[in-house]
């Protein structure tokens, strides 16, 4: 991606505080300003309060529990959050990982693009046995209560500290909580109660059994928890009576009491019956007679788009319906307002329909040379869907080591209108079906209040300190007489000339995404527009990686717990043994590439400049000379002198000679060239007949120069100042699987790795074909990912890989 980053020249009146502030962030207030004519109708506010961009970012981790020396292979999705497509702007992520102290560990900025970036982090020396947390997240998100952001706990096996992998044991201690429907226990008002009982972990309490009492010990009803410790039942409590609840779960019995009953109040009951939406508001007669023909407002949004129906109790039960295509795809979140527009009640309500999850068939395996290729085709998908991106997991079938809580669809439509975090979300929407629909109801009427803060949209409560950023801006004040400069260019950004005025003092770049070990390299052109040495003082944001702090609570990885009731053998692991190295190929990709150039029939010569190349002491020029070239400098250019011009001319223009590229940067003009010098070269590609290069270049003669890593890739010492940024983007690394002592044992099928593929892409015929490597293990694809324009992918499936051995 080579981008003209934006230059723009600063006027002496400006002050260094409107310097620092982007045009992005300047909308922004200009839109605050017009906050003060608002009305008070929460209508008003909330379109206010939603109008600003949103996204929501989902990270795809390879596996949540690792072994010390593996990789955590991630690919990150940012995502419009209101049109559930990837973002088209967004190029800064940060990418942290936090120990259990909140220390950050690693970070990285990801360069996004189209919505995607993937990299890995090496589980190395700074880490040790216990729980971290991986957190993607943009500066911008940081303006909102919303949790936009993506977390996820795991796990770390150090094999030197623990020689078996325990299971984990709990206390057999538990929490329940009682949540009506609404909010409140409403006195002599049906509610419908969400239960929800979680263990010590924090993790649901599955199949426990409960008993509801009333003052007499006489049974109301009873209940029982599913697999993720959620339940309901129905209760019509009474001001000033207890309600005991006694729950048994392992042959213990623990007592609760609900007791916290309103004498006055709204509650609601929402039930869907195939295309109509049901919503029942119901209160007592004491409430009614204060209530009875006024105006409430019954409103629902999904974070973006309000709407609205008027509700009037002429009656102690108010029934609303609703056609659901009326509704929004996903989350709803339905507040009742009374006559003061103050919000009284609330309750999510989720909506199946219009949220795309294309089917994937089931995978077709076929033995390679030395790997197995795996279509597996997109049912329904056109070919026209370009815009894919979908990572894939290879574990073992047995693995234990993929625990994760969420996956793209419920990080997408769930968890960010949510305050807490959900266990096991992705449940919900795997193989949907009517069960699972109902569950996921459940768990809604649990979760209270939407992480939408009525307080802060009513009084229109924005923060936008935190800008939208774009890539690196840097703020570059002019220090001398010298009025024009060159920006050289790097691997993301093309060359650029300044030109100042007398009035300018400077000028700000924007959109520069510098890659690690890339420096901002800066040339004053002189007199004889010769590149000079330039005095200039460069100011970067941002400087560092943001620290983000939501508050958020999170979960544990999903393992299996047990308490000390139940005894499980634990996994023995040889020490140092199980997990030999990390296969890592080093530089002979760059050794392989420069040999198939040298035997291109195209090109004339190859020249690689290493210590032991007798070209690396001179400069370009002249071994230029000595390549068949006749060139010399004049007026800061590089000239031919057979005919007495510069080398880059008009491509248009008869008979002109040479093109230069500088790291597969086209050039314009060879003024950065006059001093290079051949020690900051790598190789250097000749092709004096212009043969398959293009159009662009016809049959010229063509000179490719690639730099060193890490050297001053565009002129020579003398000729730029190079500022080092502080903060660069992370280039993508290649993930590496670890090279296993056995790969049929017990150790390798929990928690060993077969392959992880970040950046998968459908071909034409709408398939998915990746290769990976030969197992004696049978395989499970974790599958995740966008394809085309909101078509959501998350599945698993499972290959017989040992079968095609």
């Amino acid at each position: 991606m080579k981008k003209n980053y934006s230059i723009t020249p600063l006027n002496l009146k400006i002050t260094i505080n409107l310097i620092l502030m982007f045009s992005l962030t300047v909308l922004i207030h200009f839109s605050t300003f017009a906050q003060e004519n608002k009305t008070e109708s929460f209508t008003n506010s909330f379109e206010e309060y939603t109008q600003l961009y949103r996204e929501v970012v989902y990270t795809h981790l390879n596996k949540t529990v690792l072994i010390k020396g593996e990789m955590l292979g991630f690919s990150s999705y940012v995502l419009n959050k209101s049109k559930k497509t990837p973002s088209t702007i967004t190029k800064n992520l940060y990418c942290v990982i936090t120990d259990s102290n909140n220390k950050v560990v690693k970070s990285k900025l990801l360069l996004v693009e189209n919505g995607f970036a993937n990299n890995v982090f090496n589980i190395d020396s700074s880490f040790t046995t216990g729980l971290y947390t991986f957190k993607a997240y943009t500066n911008w998100m940081k303006n909102f209560d919303e949790k936009n952001s993506f977390t996820e706990t795991f796990k770390v096996i150090d094999p030197e500290i623990n020689t078996t992998v325990e299971n984990r044991i709990v206390k057999n201690e538990i929490d329940a909580q009682f949540l009506p429907e609404g909010g409140h226990f409403i006195n002599n008002v049906n509610s419908n109660v969400g239960v929800i009982i979680k263990n010590k972990a924090g993790l649901g309490v599955a199949n426990a059994e409960g008993t509801v009492y009333d003052k007499d010990q006489n049974i109301l009803t009873h209940f029982k928890t599913n697999t993720l410790g959620i339940s309901s039942f129905l209760l019509k409590p009474i001001m000033n009576e207890n309600y005991k609840v006694e729950i048994k779960y392992l042959n213990e019995t623990f007592t609760y009491v609900i007791n916290d009953i309103k004498f006055n109040g709204i509650s609601t009951k929402i039930k869907r019956l195939k295309n109509t939406l049901s919503i029942e508001l119901n209160t007592n007669n004491h409430t009614l007679s204060r209530i009875k023909n006024e105006s409430f407002k019954l409103v629902w949004h999904n974070g973006r788009v309000l709407k609205t129906i008027d509700v009037q109790f002429n009656d102690t039960t108010v029934l609303k319906q609703l056609n659901t295509e009326s509704l929004f795809a996903g989350v709803n979140i339905f507040t009742l307002f009374d006559l003061n527009e103050n919000p009284i009640l609330e309750r999510l309500y989720f909506n199946y329909d219009g949220i795309n999850m294309p089917k994937l068939s089931n995978p077709a395996i076929e033995n390679q040379k030395d790997s197995i290729q795996v279509t597996i085709n997109l049912e329904g998908l056109a070919p026209s869907y370009n815009e894919t991106n979908i990572s894939i997991s290879v574990l073992p079938s047995d693995t234990k080591s993929y625990l994760s809580h969420q996956n793209i669809i419920s990080n997408t439509y769930l968890q960010p209108y949510l305050e807490s975090p959900v266990e096991n979300a992705s449940y919900y929407f795997t193989d949907v079906n009517d069960k699972k629909k109902y569950d996921l109801d459940r768990l809604l009427i649990t979760q209270g209040w939407s992480s939408y803060d009525w307080h802060s949209i009513i009084n229109n409560k924005v923060n936008t300190s935190y800008v939208f950023e774009d890539g690196i801006s840097v703020n570059v004040t002019n220090n001398n007489s010298k009025s024009d400069f060159v920006v050289y260019p790097n691997q993301n950004n093309v060359i650029e000339t300044v030109n100042l005025s007398n009035d300018q003092n400077g000028f700000k770049l924007t959109g520069l995404y510098p890659m690690t070990d890339e420096n901002l390299s800066i040339g004053a052109i002189g007199k004889e527009s010769v590149s000079e040495m330039p005095k200039l003082y460069a100011q970067f944001y941002p400087l560092k990686i943001p620290t983000y702090n939501d508050g958020a609570a999170t979960l544990n990885p999903k393992e299996q717990s047990y308490t000390s009731l139940k005894s499980v053998q634990p996994l023995k692991l040889n020490k140092g043994e199980e997990l030999k190295e990390v296969l890592v190929i080093g530089d002979n990709d760059r050794i392989n590439s420069i040999n198939q150039l040298k035997g291109s029939p195209f090109l004339t010569a190859v020249d690689v400049i290493d210590d032991k190349s007798i070209y690396k002491d001179v400069n370009l020029i002249y071994y230029l000379n000595t390549r068949g070239f006749s060139v010399y400098e004049q007026f800061g250019e590089l000239i031919f002198n057979r005919q007495r011009q510069s080398l880059l001319t008009d491509p248009g223009e008869t008979g002109s000679p040479v093109v230069f590229y500088l790291d597969d940067t086209r050039l314009n003009t060879t003024n950065m060239l006059v001093n290079y010098q051949m020690s900051q070269v790598d190789y250097v590609t000749i092709n004096k007949h212009g043969m398959g290069n293009g159009l662009l270049d016809g049959t010229r003669p063509v000179i490719k120069i690639y730099s060193k890593k890490g050297g001053n890739s565009v002129a020579s010492r003398e000729s730029f100042r190079a500022y080092e940024y502080p903060l660069t983007f992370s280039k993508n690394k290649k993930f590496y699987t670890p090279i296993y002592s056995l790969n049929d044992n017990e150790f390798f099928n929990n928690f060993g790795v077969i392959d992880w593929i970040p950046n998968g892409k459908i071909d034409n015929n709408g398939n998915l074909v990746f290769n990976m490597p030969y197992s004696n293990a049978d395989a499970i694809l974790f599958i995740e990912g966008v394809a085309g324009n909101g078509n959501f992918i998350s599945t698993s499936k499972t290959i017989a890989v040992s079968e095609k051995q």
